[in-house]
């Protein structure tokens, strides 16, 4: 019963911030930041520097049909989810680009996937959750 409560309830999140690179993205991703959750629902949303080749093999590879992003379009960015006295929790908490490539799919809990590279900045953005 404890092991239940604790997988339910407890604090299963992961973070990091800037790191020159993460195992589960390409080796030319770099400045990585993210937000990792694997409790009752699954949330994982991270940011990084990518070049634009680069990140549209990692979008073919994940199967992320990207479209030319619209003025409208955002992510929801790592920072939204840390604790609100964390030194990284500021704003903006969404990122937009007028000038690069989006996609997303919606299910019906609202779960889902969202992704933004911003040409400009050659940052990309991921959320994924399950709701």
């Amino acid at each position: 019963m404890g092991w239940a409560a604790w997988t339910m309830l407890g604090d299963h999140s992961e973070t990091g911030f800037h790191c020159a690179q993460v195992d589960w993205l390409p080796s030319s991703a770099s400045d990585v930041s993210f937000y990792r959750n694997q409790t009752l629902s699954f949330t994982e949303i991270y940011e990084f520097r990518i070049p634009k080749a680069d990140f549209e093999a990692l979008a073919r590879k994940q199967n992320w049909p990207l479209r030319p992003a619209k003025p409208e379009d955002s992510v929801m960015r790592f920072t939204m989810c840390l604790p609100s006295g964390h030194p990284e929790y500021r704003q903006p908490f969404y990122a937009m680009s007028s000038k690069g490539l989006f996609y997303e799919y919606r299910q019906s809990n609202n779960g889902g996937t969202a992704v933004l590279f911003d040409e400009a900045t050659s940052m990309a953005y991921v959320d994924i959750s399950d709701r």
